[in-house]
C-alpha cells in the first residue's frame, strides 16, 4: 500500500514539473510596466504602494520590466508650468517606449494622465491607486481607467473611537488645503450629521505645527484625536512623519491615525489603510489586463477599505483593554506569548511526529525486503568488479594514446611553425628596409607584393603555432598596462588605409569617462581585434566598420575591477543563424563562401575564441544573412591599472632635468614587475641607488639589510599588504624615520586621512613623472640648475625639413601619443640610420623631446603629415 502512495506521489511531482515547464515556456516576453508616483521616493505611503505591486506581481509570477517615475509634486511648486515640463520630458524619454499597463498613485499621477494619457501614452491602460477624489469613477474614460480609490472607513474610526471613549464630545481630526486633504474634510463633513452630539473640529494648515501642538496639549477630558492627513503647515511642507510625532507626544489624550505607518510614531491606531494593500490591489487589476481582459470590465474599487491595527504600549497608556478592540485587530508590539508566535511550529512540529512514526513503520516493513535484496547485490557486486577493473584499464589504455597523438600532432605543428616562421621574419625585416631606400617604383611595386603576401604566410604561420599552442597548453598570458584609446588608435592606423581602399567608412566609440589603463594580454587582445576587423572587411563591400568598447561596475562593485565589452560591428553579407556556431571552429567557414573570393584558412575565429576563453572571457555573435555582424567579446572582473579620477588637479610641466637630487637610495615595493619598471624608469636620470621588493615581507628584509632614504610602498600586495608593512616597520627604531610614500590604485577617499597620517606622502594612481619628482622634492634635498634649451624657433629659417618616410612619421605619432621617451628615442635613431638628408627634422623633433614637449611633437607631425 506505502508502495503504491509512494509511486502516486512521484507520478503527481512529475506531472507539476511538467506542466510548469509548459507554462513558463509560453512567456518568453517581459510585461512593460510603468509606476507614475505623485510624489517623491521617500514617502513612505508610495514606498509600501510600490512594495504592494511588486510583491503581487513576483507572487503571481509574473515575468515583468518595471519603471518608476516620482513626479516629486510635494517639495515643489505643483503647477501649471511645471506639468508641461513633466509632460515634456516623458515626451522625450518614453517617444519610443512602449508599456502594456501604467499604475498610478495617488491623485496627482492621477489627474496628470487624464490629461495627457492620449498625447503620451495612447491606447495604454491606466490602473490608479490611492486616489482621494470619490468623483473619480464618472470623470474616467472607462476604456483605459481603472482603479481603487482611497477612501477611509471615517465612520468605522468614529464608531470605534466613541465605543472606546463613551465620554467624547469633541472629535479634533487633522485634514490640510491640499488636494487629499480636502477631499477627507469633505467626507467627514458629510457624515458629521449621523452624530448629533459631537462635534467635529477640522486642523488645517491655516496653523502653524507649534499651534497645532499648543491645541492638542489643551484638549479637553471629552475630546480625542484623529491625524489624518497633514502634509504642511502655514510655514511650507513638512517631513512626512513629523507632524504626528510632535501630535502625539504634545497630546495628553489619545491620538488616533488612519494610516498605518504612522502608528510606530505614537499613535494608537485605528482603521487605517496600508498602502501595501492599495498596491497589491492596483497589481491584481493590471495583471487581468495582462492577461487579455477589457478594462471596461474591470470596476472601480469604490468601497472604503482598512483594517483595525494598534499599538500595544498606546493601549496601555491610555488603559484601552484588549478586550475592547474589535474582533479580528492587529496588535503591535504586543509582548512575546510562545504558543501565539509559534502556532505553526508547535502543529508542525507534532504532525512531523506523526509523519516519522508513519515512516519508521514503513521502514521497519521494508527491511526485511532489503535484506533480501542486499543480499543479490553482494552476488551481482563480484562480478562486476572484475569487469570495471578490465574496462579501466582499456579506459586508461585510449586515454593515454589519444594524449600522446594530440601532443605529437601539437609538437609537430609547433617546431614546424618555427622552422617557417624563422626565415619568413627575416624575409619581412629586409624587405621593408629595401622600401625605405630611394629605389625605382617598379622595384617598390614588387617589393610591396612580396611583403603582403609575406605578411599573409606569416599571418597563417602564426596562427597555426597559436592553435598548436593552445592545444598543447604551452600559451601563457602575459598581462601588462593597457590603453584601450591608445589600442583603438593602433588599430585604426592598421586598417586605415585598407579600409579607404574598400570605399567603407570606418568609426569608434569609446566612453567618455574609460579608465586610463586595464590589465590585460595587450599583444593577444590586439590579435584577436585584428582578426575581427580583417574579416569585416574581408566580407563588407558597402557601408562600414565600427569598434565600439563599453565599461560596467563589475559585480559586487569594489572601485578595482570592471566588465570590458568591445564590439565589432559591420554591414557586410552577414552569416546564417545555422552557420553561427560552426565558424568558431578550427579550420570551418560559413557555408556557401567561396574560397576563391575571400579566401582564408578557418583558424582566426577560432583562436580568436580560445584566447578569450584563456582570458576568463566569452565571444558571442548577432548576424543576419545579408544585413551585417556584430561580434562581442566580454571580459569581466578587469583589474584596473590606473584610476582616472576628476578630482585630480593637473600639474603644470616642469623641467625636470633642472632637478639635482642628492645621491640616495630608494626602496621601490609592488607586487607588478612593470610598475616597479616603471618607477625605476622614471628616476633614471638622477643618480638614485634603486633597490626593489615584491611584496611587504621582502620589504622589511630589504629595509633592514639597505636601510633606504626613501620608500615607495604600493598598498595592496599579496602576503603582507601596505598598511601591514607600515605597522612593522614604524615599530623599528633604526626604520621608522624612513619616509614612505604611499601608492596605489584603488584608495577610497575615506582612506586618505588615514594614508596621510600613516606615511610622509600620498600619490593616488596613475602616477605620472612629475608626480612622483615633486613628491620625492619634500623628501630629498636638491638644487634647481638652469638649462638652456634649444628650442625649435632657433632653428634656422633656410633649414630644409625633409619628413623620413609616412609608416616612420605614423611611429612617432604613435610614441607622441603614449608619451614613451624610448619608443621616440628609438624610432629617430632608425630615421637617422637611413640618411643625412633628415637631420634637420631629427634636431627639430629632439629639441621637442629633451624639455618633455610631446603636445608639441605631436602638432608638428600631424600638421606636416596632413600637408603630405
Amino acid at each position: 500500500m506505502i508502495n503504491k502512495i509512494a509511486t502516486s506521489l512521484m507520478i503527481g511531482i512529475c506531472l507539476s514539473i511538467f506542466l510548469s515547464m509548459k507554462t513558463c515556456a509560453k512567456e518568453t516576453e517581459k510585461a512593460q510596466i510603468l509606476i507614475l508616483a505623485s510624489y517623491h521616493s521617500g514617502i513612505p505611503w508610495s514606498y509600501k504602494t510600490t512594495i504592494g505591486i511588486e510583491s503581487e506581481l513576483n507572487a503571481q509570477k509574473i515575468d515583468y520590466d518595471l519603471r518608476i517615475e516620482y513626479m516629486d509634486t510635494k517639495s515643489v511648486k505643483y503647477n501649471d508650468a511645471y506639468r508641461e515640463l513633466l509632460y515634456n520630458m516623458y515626451s522625450y524619454k518614453y517617444a519610443n517606449r512602449k508599456f502594456d499597463v501604467i499604475i498610478s498613485t495617488d491623485d496627482n499621477a492621477f489627474n496628470f494622465l487624464r490629461k495627457y494619457h492620449v498625447k503620451l501614452f495612447p491606447g495604454v491602460p491606466i490602473v490608479f491607486a490611492g486616489v482621494n477624489n470619490t468623483d473619480a469613477p464618472n470623470i474616467i474614460n472607462k476604456n483605459y481607467f481603472t482603479g481603487i480609490l482611497e477612501l477611509f472607513d471615517n465612520k468605522g474610526m468614529i464608531e470605534f473611537v466613541t465605543s472606546a471613549h463613551p465620554e467624547t464630545k469633541k472629535i479634533y481630526y487633522s485634514a490640510d488645503t491640499t488636494l487629499s486633504g480636502t477631499n477627507v474634510a469633505k467626507q467627514i463633513a458629510a457624515m458629521s450629521s449621523s452624530y448629533p452630539g459631537i462635534q467635529f473640529l477640522r486642523i488645517d494648515d491655516v496653523l502653524s505645527l507649534s499651534e497645532i501642538e499648543d491645541i492638542v496639549r489643551g484638549l479637553p477630558d471629552d475630546a480625542v484625536f484623529i491625524h489624518i492627513v497633514l502634509f504642511r503647515d502655514k510655514t511650507g511642507y513638512l517631513p512626512y512623519t513629523e507632524p504626528i510625532l510632535r501630535i502625539a507626544k504634545a497630546s495628553r489624550r489619545p491620538v488616533y491615525t488612519l494610516h498605518r505607518q504612522f502608528i510606530k510614531y505614537g499613535a494608537i491606531g485605528g482603521k487605517v489603510l496600508d498602502g501595501v494593500f492599495h498596491g497589491r490591489e492596483a497589481a491584481k487589476m493590471a495583471i487581468r489586463i495582462l492577461h487579455g481582459e477589457k478594462v471596461v470590465n474591470i470596476p472601480v474599487i469604490v468601497k472604503p477599505t482598512g483594517q483595525y491595527v494598534f499599538d500595544y504600549l498606546q493601549l496601555k497608556r491610555f488603559n484601552i483593554k484588549l478586550s475592547a478592540l474589535p474582533k479580528g485587530s492587529i496588535i503591535l508590539n504586543r509582548p512575546p506569548s510562545f504558543y501565539r508566535d509559534n502556532k505553526e511550529l508547535v502543529w508542525g512540529t507534532g504532525l512531523l511526529i506523526v509523519v516519522l512514526l508513519m515512516i519508521i513503520l514503513a521502514l521497519q516493513m521494508n527491511i526485511r525486503k532489503r535484506k533480501r535484496a542486499e543480499n543479490q547485490l553482494r552476488e551481482y557486486k563480484d562480478g562486476l568488479e572484475d569487469l570495471i577493473k578490465e574496462r579501466t584499464a582499456e579506459l586508461i589504455i585510449a586515454k593515454e594514446h589519444a594524449e600522446a597523438a594530440n601532443f605529437a600532432k601539437s609538437a609537430f605543428l609547433a617546431n614546424m611553425s618555427h622552422d617557417i616562421r624563422t626565415p619568413m621574419s627575416a624575409i619581412l625585416g629586409f624587405t621593408e628596409i629595401l622600401r625605405s631606400k630611394a629605389l625605382g617604383s617598379e622595384n617598390l611595386r614588387f617589393l610591396k607584393f612580396i611583403h603582403t603576401s609575406g605578411k599573409t604566410l606569416l599571418s597563417l604561420i602564426n596562427d597555426i603555432l597559436d592553435l598548436s599552442k593552445v592545444e598543447a597548453g604551452k600559451l601563457e598570458l602575459e598581462y601588462s598596462a593597457v590603453s584601450i584609446k591608445n589600442l583603438f588608435n593602433e588599430i585604426n592606423i592598421v586598417f586605415n588605409q585598407k579600409i579607404r581602399d574598400k570605399g567603407l567608412d570606418f568609426f569608434t566609440e569609446i566612453e567618455s569617462d574609460f579608465f586610463d589603463a586595464l590589465l590585460l594580454d595587450k599583444n593577444r587582445l590586439r590579435q584577436i581585434l585584428v582578426n575581427l576587423i580583417d574579416n569585416s572587411i574581408k566580407f563588407t563591400e558597402n557601408g562600414y566598420i565600427g569598434l565600439k568598447a563599453l565599461l560596467r561596475p563589475s559585480e559586487p562593485a569594489n572601485g578595482s575591477r570592471v566588465d570590458l565589452t568591445i564590439e565589432v560591428i559591420d554591414t557586410g553579407i552577414g552569416i546564417a543563424c545555422d552557420q553561427q556556431n560552426k565558424i568558431f571552429d578550427a579550420f570551418e567557414q560559413a557555408k556557401g563562401q567561396k574560397d576563391s573570393k575571400y579566401g582564408g584558412s578557418g583558424l582566426g575565429l577560432a583562436i580568436s575564441r580560445r584566447l578569450i576563453e584563456m582570458m576568463s572571457g566569452a565571444i558571442s555573435i548577432s548576424s543576419e544573412s545579408g544585413k551585417g555582424s556584430t561580434f562581442r567579446i566580454e571580459l569581466k572582473d578587469v583589474e584596473i591599472a590606473a584610476l582616472k579620477s576628476a578630482e585630480q588637479i593637473e600639474t603644470k610641466s616642469i623641467n625636470l632635468d633642472s632637478i639635482q637630487f642628492e645621491p640616495v637610495s630608494i626602496l621601490i615595493v609592488d607586487d607588478i614587475d612593470f610598475n616597479r619598471e616603471m618607477l625605476a624608469l622614471y628616476l633614471e636620470w638622477w643618480n638614485f641607488e634603486i633597490f626593489f621588493a615584491e611584496n611587504g615581507k621582502e620589504a622589511i628584509k630589504q629595509a633592514g639589510k639597505h636601510c633606504p632614504d626613501v620608500i615607495t610602498l604600493d598598498m595592496k600586495m599579496p602576503e603582507m599588504d601596505g598598511y601591514q608593512t607600515i605597522e612593522i616597520l614604524q615599530k623599528d627604531e633604526k626604520l621608522k624615520r624612513i619616509p614612505i610614500i604611499a601608492i596605489t590604485a584603488s584608495a577610497l577617499k575615506q582612506d586618505e586621512k588615514l594614508l596621510t597620517k600613516l606615511c610622509k606622502g600620498y600619490l593616488r594612481k596613475p602616477v605620472s613623472r612629475a608626480d612622483l619628482v615633486q613628491e620625492l622634492m619634500k623628501h630629498i634635498p636638491y638644487t634647481i640648475k638652469e638649462i638652456k634649451v634649444e628650442t625649435p624657433s632657433k632653428v634656422a629659417p633656410s633649414t630644409v625639413l625633409i619628413l623620413p618616410p609616412p609608416d616612420d612619421v605614423k611611429r612617432l605619432i604613435h610614441a607622441s601619443e603614449m608619451g614613451s621617451v624610448t619608443e621616440l628615442k628609438e624610432c629617430l635613431a632608425d630615421i637617422k640610420a637611413m640618411g643625412l638628408q633628415y637631420q634637420p627634422f631629427i634636431n627639430k623633433v629632439e629639441a621637442w623631446l629633451h624639455a618633455f614637449q610631446f603636445d608639441n611633437i605631436l602638432d608638428f607631425l600631424e600638421k606636416h603629415a596632413a600637408e603630405r
